[in-house]
């Protein structure tokens, strides 16, 4: 029994092939421990053998299947309720399972008849630890570390439960103290980096404990992986390709490595390298979507525009950048002017994937563009079919209607926007304003309108809104206060100008008034969509200063 056992508290040992030839064994030293024991209390009755479901108990944990293991253990100590061995076993898988009071109460029935048990008190204090008591826990490893001080796991334990207790620089204390007792310990390095790293932020001080890790152990691929890592998040992208490359060495199948290594080359300016080594990723798995990605946008920044496009539209519509593939491509067209591809990529898009609100949002804004609202409008609706909860959508759509001067239609559009979202400040805003124009329902736009501004605080284009109801209601002075907080941020906004004019000449001050006038002229002329009817009501506005 004793050799079983001592075999059997290696946390490995349901993973060694000798288990099956030692299990009789065991076997044969429970049934003597029983024939020791007189019963107290009836035993269930059981199908099988007890050894049976101790045995399959075992093999179940071996596959992974700790709750048929727990279960088959447990008809095991219905017949053997006191054997300290099994209720060990026991509260290592109850832990395993996370049944924190079930794992205890055995542990701990385990030290009542085997308190000097070093591997007993190791799972309490772990029990402890994972349960939420890294404090007392901490007591127990301290113990242990004096009992036994050679014990890597005692050291790397209590560091554990002090970094839980955020005595991060405690923990560091004790690590220092594993390493003069075992100088070679990457575990101790590993920790002393992880808490530099995550909690003392000092990325050098991390980089440093790794790198010792590396002397020790070469070959640890993880451990060059955080190098990497580090390196890169200090943007050192010349020494993380140099770990990469040592890892591609030892793994030259891992496609992970060598995207880092091709996306490296890039950013080290040799592009062509980075191109050579992504198509070869490609002619081993031609269907690694992200690659087709990565090239477009290569050959994008390249202005090769036929080739990114090339790659764009490869990218299969089940992959996670399919959406930006086909908006790349799109963009691209646009940029030179073939706005007929653009919208044929965009509607293939569509075809393939109809749940993607971008594709079309931005084929509504290419038909504006083209000065054809109403199929904008149309495309708009055709999403809202397909998406009926997409608030931009709606807002979009509300936009367009106003531009087609169909203001009841823009403002129910609108209305659907705050169904779906309270919180849309534009909406919000645009409804207010709305309102504000026509000079009705002043209170809800008010309402509105404050509720924007505290969503986006000094917004210039509400804190206008906001002034241009105070003005519709004849409170000049206020008005001004708002629409001139907007002209400090947004200078050259036409409207802003227009309101600040309109102000100053219902105060009667002309001169100042034309001033604003022409200056919402002079920035109206100078935009690309340009609006006549906008100009021709300003130059009636600075005329109407004159008199």
């Amino acid at each position: 029994m004793t050799t079983f056992m001592r075999y059997a508290l290696n946390k490995n040992f349901m993973k060694q092939r000798a288990l099956l030839i030692l299990i009789p064994a065991f076997i044969f030293a429970l049934g003597c421990a029983h024939q020791q024991k007189t019963a107290v209390a009836p035993k269930p009755k059981l199908k099988e053998d007890p050894y049976y479901y101790l045995i399959r108990s075992n093999l179940e944990a071996y596959a992974g299947k700790m709750e048929d293991s727990v279960r088959d253990l447990e008809k095991t100590n219905y017949v053997f309720p006191h054997d300290p061995y099994l209720q060990f076993i026991a509260a290592e898988r109850y832990a395993q399972l996370h049944r924190w009071e079930e794992a205890s109460k055995n542990i701990q029935a385990v030290l009542k008849q085997k308190p000097d048990w070093k591997d007993a008190e190791l799972l309490w204090g772990s029990i402890l630890e994972a349960s939420g008591d890294p404090v007392q826990a901490a007591k127990i490893f301290e113990k242990l570390i004096r009992q036994s001080p050679a014990r890597e796991e005692n050291y790397l334990k209590l560091a554990q439960s002090l970094i839980d207790q955020k005595k991060y620089k405690e923990a560091v204390v004790v690590l220092n103290r594993l390493l003069a007792k075992t100088p070679d310990s990457v575990s101790a390095y590993i920790y002393l980096a992880t808490i530099h790293l995550t909690y003392l932020k000092n990325q050098n001080e991390g980089l440093r404990f790794f790198k010792k890790c590396l002397e020790i152990d070469p070959d640890n691929i993880r451990i060059r992986q955080q190098i990497a890592q580090i390196y890169l998040n200090q943007n050192k992208f010349k020494e993380a390709l140099d770990q990469f490359l040592v890892i591609e060495e030892r793994y030259p199948s891992d496609l992970g490595t060598k995207l880092h290594i091709a996306l490296l080359y890039q950013e080290l300016g040799d592009v062509d390298e980075s191109i050579v080594r992504l198509k070869n990723i490609l002619k081993v798995n031609p269907n690694a979507d992200r690659i087709y990605y990565y090239l477009g946008l290569i050959f994008e920044k390249l202005k090769r525009y036929p080739e990114a496009i090339e790659y764009f539209v490869k990218i299969p519509k089940s992959s996670g950048v399919y959406k930006d593939g086909i908006i790349h491509a799109a963009s691209i067209y646009n940029e030179l002017k073939q706005n007929d591809n653009s919208i044929r990529i965009l509607k293939e898009g569509i075809h393939k994937n109809s749940k993607v609100p971008q594709f079309y949002q931005l084929l509504s804004l290419l038909y504006e563009d083209q000065k054809n609202l109403e199929k904008g409008v149309d495309v708009l609706k055709q999403g809202i079919r397909e998406l009926p909860n997409e608030e931009v959508l709606y807002f979009n759509l509300g936009i367009l209607y106003d531009k087609l001067h169909n203001k009841k239609s823009s403002l129910q559009a609108m209305k659907k926007v705050l169904v779906l979202n309270p919180e849309n400040s534009s909406a919000l805003n645009y409804i207010g304003y709305s309102y504000a124009e026509e000079g009705k329902n002043l209170d809800e736009a008010e309402t509105m309108i404050q509720k924007a501004l505290k969503i986006k605080p000094g917004d210039p284009y509400i804190l206008d809104s906001l002034g241009w109801v105070y003005f519709q209601r004849g409170q000049l002075d206020k008005a001004y206060l708002y629409i001139y907080k907007a002209f400090q941020t947004s200078p050259k906004e036409v409207t802003v100008n227009e309101h600040l004019g309109d102000i100053f000449l219902g105060q009667g001050k002309k001169n100042e008034a034309r001033k604003y006038f022409k200056r919402a002229l002079d920035f109206s002329k100078t935009k690309e969509d340009k609006n006549l009817e906008e100009t021709k009501r300003l130059e009636d506005k600075i005329q109407q200063s004159t008199k």
